[in-house]
């Protein structure tokens, strides 16, 4: 298990939640940490329920503040690979 996943491990256990926001160069990640020692390995994160969208497509507001809604794809079951990720916050 790599660093990055202990580190992960440890704030889930602190804040009660497996809920998080994934950011790599393109995309931004939201969706819920399988909880499974044996899948998240030295490569992989696992996630469920997640949504993926496209950064390019995050800020496409109109200066009256009119947004469209966010083109974005549905994932039951995700594996992101750990040496994409950028920064990722825990919400709830």
């Amino acid at each position: 298990m790599t660093d990055m996943i202990k580190k992960i491990k440890n704030i889930i256990d602190k804040s009660n939640t497996d809920k998080i926001v994934i950011f790599t160069n393109r995309l931004k990640i939201v969706g819920h940490i399988y909880n499974c020692d044996e899948c998240n390995n030295d490569y992989f994160l696992n996630l469920t329920n997640a949504i993926v969208i496209y950064l390019n497509d995050l800020y496409p507001c109109e200066d009256n503040g009119d947004c469209e809604e966010y083109p974005s794809q549905n994932f039951d079951w995700l594996h992101v690979n750990i040496d994409k990720i950028l920064a990722f916050s825990l919400v709830k």
